[in-house]
Parts: structure tokens; sequence; C-alpha cells
């Protein structure tokens, strides 16, 4: 459990977490509402919450800054930043798959060289070597069209490992 405290939601007319029915959450996201929107969570609360995760996974307390990105992705779904921030808690923990599954959210929605390289990274590390290959060969293509020759060089060195190991 992490040291920080989660915010209580405030009382009001819509129904808490615990009372949401599989309805109210689809009537929510018809809406392009999320769960803090529902249960009161301010953006300022998911920002305090976010620095604090940040700060985190810059300490690497991987532990911490799960939880608190866990609350973040639960309550604001449609911030790439959280599901980021929540699967480089999930790497650092060790959990490759679950980071990659994770990382994969914010990628389908903005698919970018550093976060191709990111999945490429934790397919490795899962042993899922086919798709490694295909986000390693992503982040290359990626960033190559922008011109940027170091992470186009990282994506290069990974996928030439890749290709060495498969043969």
């Amino acid at each position: 459990m992490p040291d920080s405290k989660m915010p209580d939601a405030p009382d009001s007319a819509e129904p808490n977490a615990a009372q949401l029915s599989g309805a109210d959450l689809a009537r929510l996201l018809e809406q392009n509402k999320t769960l803090a929107d529902a249960r009161g969570v301010s953006q300022d609360t998911c920002e305090a919450l976010y620095a604090q995760a940040f700060a985190a996974l810059q300490k690497k307390d991987y532990e911490n800054a799960f939880y608190l990105f866990s609350f973040l992705v639960l309550h604001r779904h449609d911030t790439d930043a959280y599901w980021q921030g929540l699967g480089h808690a999930q790497a650092g923990l060790g959990n490759y798959a679950a980071a990659a599954m994770t990382l994969l959210v914010p990628y389908e929605r903005k698919p970018g060289a550093e976060l191709a390289l990111e999945l490429a990274k934790n397919f490795t590390q899962c042993g899922l070597h086919e798709l490694a290959q295909h986000y390693a060969d992503e982040a290359e293509t990626r960033a190559q069209k922008r011109k940027d020759k170091k992470l186009a060089g990282r994506a290069r060195l990974l996928r030439e490992r890749l290709q060495e190991a498969a043969s």
C-alpha cells in the first residue's frame, strides 16, 4: 500500500464508484466523462497525484508509483501520460508483459518513436521477440522520419540484437 493517501470522493448527486452500474459507466463514457467526473475527483487532485507518482518513478519507488498511476488511470482513462507512467512502473516492478499491454493504450491513440521503443523493450523482456522486432522497426522508422538520429540508433541496435538472437 502506498504512503500517499488517496483522495476521498465528495458527496454528490452522482453515484460513487461502488454504486455505479454497468449502465452508469456506459452512460459516462457516452458523455465523454470519466470516473473522476462521477466521483468528483478534480483535475487539480489528479495533477497533484501525478506529481507524486512521477516523483516516485524518478526515485525508482515503483510500487508507490504503480498504485498512484493505477488510481489515475482508473479515474482518468483518457490521459496518456497516466498510462505511460503506469507502464513504466510495471516495467520497474519486472512485469514486462503488463507494461507492454499498458503502453499499447497511449501508443494506439498517438503512435510515436519513444513509445514504440519502450514497447519493443518490454516485449523483448517477456520473450515476445516478433512483437519486439515489429515495434523496434516502428521506432526506427518514426525516429528517422523526424530526423532523431540518437533514437533511431537505439532502435536499430535493439532490432539488430533481436535479429542476432533469432538466428
